[in-house]
């Protein structure tokens, strides 16, 4: 009779180091969207394990197939991100980095505030993003309150 086989989660999806690999103790999911998220934004907060599982079970997951759906997922996120530029999602109306030289900035007069006008990546249908920016501090902000 052949030996059983235990599956094995991909390095990013293993169980902590404190469990052994054939416990009965939780399988810990980590979808490598958030870790090429992370990249870029390292505030990222990750999915939460049951969000992820419950969206692998509608997905067609069993708590047998868990991994194996885990794991196409996973494949599915590294083929779109290895198509994007420099491995980056673009993001529609991202705010664009200081000192961009497609910006254009419309100064407020008598105040500290510009209006910011960028594409966002939107150009294409005519729409472009703004936002108001302190020109001392060189960042966003909130729109100025009406009293």
């Amino acid at each position: 009779m052949a030996p059983a086989l235990t599956p094995v989660a991909p390095t990013s999806m293993r169980r902590d180091a404190t469990q052994q690999q054939h416990s009965a103790g939780p399988v810990h999911l980590r979808c490598r969207l958030d870790e090429h998220i992370n990249r870029f934004y390292p505030n990222h907060q990750p999915a939460a394990p049951e969000h992820l599982r419950a969206m692998l079970y509608m997905l067609g997951a069993t708590e047998d197939t868990l991994l194996d759906y885990l794991e196409r997922y996973n494949r599915g996120w590294d083929r779109i991100i290895a198509s994007c530029p420099n491995g980056r999602i673009p993001t529609l109306g991202e705010k664009p980095q200081l000192d961009d030289p497609d910006v254009l900035y419309c100064r407020i007069p008598d105040s500290i505030l510009a209006i910011r006008i960028w594409s966002g990546g939107m150009e294409r249908h005519r729409q472009y993003c703004f936002d108001f920016f302190d020109v001392v501090e060189r960042g966003a902000m909130n729109p100025p309150m009406v009293t």
